[in-house]
């Protein structure tokens, strides 16, 4: 007999759907203060991540079953699946066009982006969502100023967290049901009582 391996990431159930996700937004910022005086230094490194904390509602087994064999395909830690924000799968903004990159070898937490409906003020707003890449390559990104399209369709976008590695030119941008990729951060349980109700929380850190 083979060994079934799942192609990761993999996709979570959509029935039922998350509850409620705590999310973290983890910057690898160190902070050194005097015993004597209190000032503080801070050291900005490079490291940026979502966590998040994902609790599922109250459920019958039937129900339950496809969460728990789904969490059973990560095998502990080594899988990896995709998330995003499930009380925000699209922009607030306008949002309308084909947005792509625009230019190569871009890094930060700025990009050039084109291909947007023409001179749209808020095109995207402070908080709304993208997504770079697919499958492994997926990343999840946040705005943190509304953003303009001009008359050529080109808007720069501000986000958080920085670029994990520069998109090609062309590449698409993601508004719709933007995710990144997780895993999960300890050994994966849940709880059922005496009339077959299953209780399941869970939580991630992205897997970079």
């Amino acid at each position: 007999m083979g060994v079934f391996i799942p192609n990761y990431p993999i996709s979570l159930p959509t029935s039922p759907g998350i509850k409620t996700v705590k999310w973290t937004m983890d910057d690898a910022v160190a902070v050194s203060e005097s015993p004597f005086t209190f000032e503080q230094q801070t050291y900005e490194h490079q490291g940026q991540r979502w966590k998040a904390m994902v609790t599922l509602p109250m459920m019958k087994r039937a129900q339950a079953e496809q969460w728990l064999s789904a969490m059973a395909q990560l095998n502990g830690r080594k899988g990896t699946f995709l998330l995003g924000d499930p009380d925000a799968p699209t922009p607030r903004g306008d949002g309308r066009g084909t947005p792509i990159v625009s230019g190569a070898n871009q890094t930060g937490n700025t990009l050039l982006t084109t291909g947007w409906l023409l001179g749209i003020t808020g095109i995207l707003k402070a908080g709304d969502y993208f997504q770079i890449g697919t499958g492994t390559n997926a990343r999840l990104h946040k705005l943190l100023f509304d953003t303009n399209s001009d008359g050529s369709g080109n808007a720069t976008l501000t986000f958080w967290p920085n670029l994990r590695y520069a998109p090609s030119t062309g590449q698409a941008i993601i508004i719709q049901n933007a995710m990144t990729q997780f895993r999960l951060d300890a050994p994966f349980g849940w709880d059922a009582n005496e009339v077959s109700t299953y209780s399941v929380q869970f939580s991630v850190t992205e897997a970079l």
